[in-house]
Protein backbone atom coordinates (compact mmCIF):
# COMPACT_ATOMS: atom_id res chain seq x y z
CA UNK A 1 0.00 0.00 0.00
CA UNK A 2 1.14 3.55 -0.92
CA UNK A 3 1.01 6.14 1.41
CA UNK A 4 -1.56 8.22 -0.33
CA UNK A 5 -3.57 5.39 -0.35
CA UNK A 6 -3.88 5.19 3.62
CA UNK A 7 -7.37 6.36 4.71
CA UNK A 8 -6.66 5.99 8.43
CA UNK A 9 -3.76 7.05 10.53
CA UNK A 10 -4.19 2.85 11.61
CA UNK A 11 -2.90 2.52 8.22
CA UNK A 12 -0.34 5.03 7.75
CA UNK A 13 1.43 3.49 10.90
CA UNK A 14 1.36 0.05 9.19
CA UNK A 15 3.01 1.38 6.60
CA UNK A 16 5.70 2.66 8.61
CA UNK A 17 5.83 -0.36 10.65
CA UNK A 18 6.36 -2.68 7.47
CA UNK A 19 9.58 -0.10 6.26
CA UNK A 20 10.69 -0.04 9.38
CA UNK A 21 11.18 -3.69 9.37
CA UNK A 22 12.30 -3.73 6.39
CA UNK A 23 14.96 -1.03 7.04
CA UNK A 24 16.01 -3.08 9.77
CA UNK A 25 16.74 -6.32 7.49
CA UNK A 26 18.68 -4.00 5.43
CA UNK A 27 20.61 -2.57 8.20
CA UNK A 28 21.86 -5.92 9.75
CA UNK A 29 22.63 -6.91 5.67
CA UNK A 30 24.70 -3.73 5.53
CA UNK A 31 26.42 -4.43 8.97
CA UNK A 32 27.55 -7.82 7.76
CA UNK A 33 29.38 -6.48 4.48
CA UNK A 34 31.07 -3.56 7.26
CA UNK A 35 31.84 -6.70 9.39
CA UNK A 36 33.72 -8.14 5.79
CA UNK A 37 35.41 -4.86 5.26
CA UNK A 38 36.83 -5.15 9.05
CA UNK A 39 37.93 -8.76 7.79
CA UNK A 40 39.49 -7.86 4.66
CA UNK A 41 41.38 -4.22 6.13
CA UNK A 42 44.80 -4.50 6.77
CA UNK A 43 45.39 -1.54 9.25
CA UNK A 44 42.92 0.92 11.24
CA UNK A 45 44.13 3.42 9.35
CA UNK A 46 42.03 1.90 5.93
CA UNK A 47 38.64 2.19 7.94
CA UNK A 48 37.68 5.83 8.14
CA UNK A 49 37.46 6.88 3.93
CA UNK A 50 36.57 10.44 3.85
CA UNK A 51 36.57 10.80 0.31
CA UNK A 52 34.12 7.51 0.08
CA UNK A 53 32.15 9.15 2.82
CA UNK A 54 31.85 11.92 0.44
CA UNK A 55 30.99 10.27 -2.65
CA UNK A 56 28.27 7.81 -0.89
CA UNK A 57 26.49 11.41 1.24
CA UNK A 58 26.83 12.63 -2.59
CA UNK A 59 25.38 10.17 -4.06
CA UNK A 60 22.94 9.95 -1.48
CA UNK A 61 21.67 13.50 -2.12
CA UNK A 62 21.17 12.88 -5.71
CA UNK A 63 19.09 9.64 -5.17
CA UNK A 64 17.12 11.45 -2.66
CA UNK A 65 16.66 14.50 -4.54
CA UNK A 66 15.24 12.04 -7.45
CA UNK A 67 12.77 10.60 -5.38
CA UNK A 68 11.05 13.57 -3.71
CA UNK A 69 13.03 13.00 0.10
CA UNK A 70 14.39 16.59 1.10
CA UNK A 71 18.39 15.68 0.41
CA UNK A 72 19.04 16.66 3.97
CA UNK A 73 16.64 14.15 5.39
CA UNK A 74 18.77 11.45 3.33
CA UNK A 75 22.09 12.98 3.96
CA UNK A 76 22.21 13.07 8.28
CA UNK A 77 20.31 9.75 8.21
CA UNK A 78 23.03 8.68 6.30
CA UNK A 79 25.88 11.02 8.10
CA UNK A 80 24.85 9.15 11.46
CA UNK A 81 24.44 5.61 10.05
CA UNK A 82 27.99 5.92 8.58
CA UNK A 83 29.31 7.65 11.75
CA UNK A 84 28.13 4.29 13.60
CA UNK A 85 28.71 1.89 11.02
CA UNK A 86 32.50 2.95 11.33
CA UNK A 87 32.64 3.15 14.61
CA UNK A 88 31.59 -0.92 14.34
CA UNK A 89 34.17 -1.31 11.81
CA UNK A 90 36.84 -0.12 13.82
CA UNK A 91 35.21 -2.51 16.76
CA UNK A 92 35.33 -5.48 14.60
CA UNK A 93 38.84 -4.49 13.40
CA UNK A 94 39.96 -4.61 17.05
CA UNK A 95 38.38 -7.63 18.19
CA UNK A 96 40.01 -9.93 15.26
CA UNK A 97 43.06 -8.27 14.78
CA UNK A 98 43.60 -7.45 18.35
CA UNK A 99 44.43 -3.78 17.99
Amino acid sequence: MKAEDCKTLAEVRAGIDRIDRELVRLIAERSGFVRRAAELKGSRDEILDPVRIAAILADIRREAEQLGLPPEVAEETFRAMIDHFVAYEYREFDRRKGG
